[in-house]
């Protein structure tokens, strides 16, 4: 193929604007490519988080030029932005597969990509008042602070929320000073959350509680004849 050939090949790549649901962001992206996409599939038929995570974030990188690291953008703000690649690269309906509890029968279901909009609760903050004279200021979750348990859904242990909890602080805030936690040790860090009461624990862990789940509703009929509603959780279901 001459290079001018291929010249106008990636010239015809359409690019599209997005904003992210937690930080506002504008990005732009293009459609992944067939390479890219068979690195994707890969990842899948492999059926390793690590593999999945890691493709994801790469192809994040290669279809948005301001993406430096993907894995520094929060979970929720990642798995949007590749739903909307995804959609824009090979369609907005995906077909996943369940398994009815009831009746045992394999169900397919359609999903349209298009209509997945998280919606933050209209009181959202990242400021938390531990008492009338301590404040914490967090910043959402990112892929570079959790384990592949947590992004894909798998993670509710208090111990990995308390751990992801102390990289998630940015400023520890009184009356009288503001401090930063890149000022302190993870030692330092770590004593301060030791000493939380387990309503003050309530009251952070209240803040991930807040951020949505991609998730989307979808309704579907059993061979005898029962109509039901799923809803279905987690970026991994919609791949296929």
């Amino acid at each position: 193929m001459s290079e001018s050939a291929l010249k106008m090949l990636k010239g015809s790549v359409p690019t599209y604007s997005l904003t992210l649901p937690l930080t506002k962001n504008r990005v732009k992206y293009r459609p992944f490519l067939v390479k890219e996409e068979k690195v994707l599939l890969l990842a899948v038929e492999e059926n390793s988080d690590d593999a999945i995570i890691s493709a994801i974030k790469n192809l994040i990188e290669s279809c948005c030029e301001d993406i430096e690291d993907a894995g520094d953008l929060p979970i929720l703000d990642l798995e949007y932005l590749f739903l909307n690649i995804r959609a824009k690269s090979v369609g907005d309906k995906a077909k996943p597969q369940i398994v009815d509890e009831e009746t045992g029968e394999l169900i397919s279901l359609e999903i349209d990509l298009s209509k997945i909009r998280p919606k933050l609760p209209k009181n959202f903050t990242n400021i938390v008042d531990l008492t009338d004279q301590i404040q914490l200021k967090l910043t959402p979750p990112t892929l570079n602070m959790s384990s592949n348990e947590l992004i894909m859904g798998l993670n509710d242990s208090i111990l990995d929320t308390l751990e992801l909890l102390r990289k998630c602080i940015v400023e520890i805030i009184t009356p009288t000073e503001v401090t930063s936690t890149k000022d302190m040790t993870d030692d330092e860090i770590q004593s301060f959350l030791d000493l939380l009461t387990g309503e003050q624990f309530e009251k952070v862990s209240n803040f991930f509680e807040q951020i949505p789940d991609l998730e989307h509703k979808v309704k579907y009929t059993t061979k005898n004849g029962k109509e039901k509603s799923l809803t279905i959780i987690g970026l991994s279901n919609f791949f296929n």
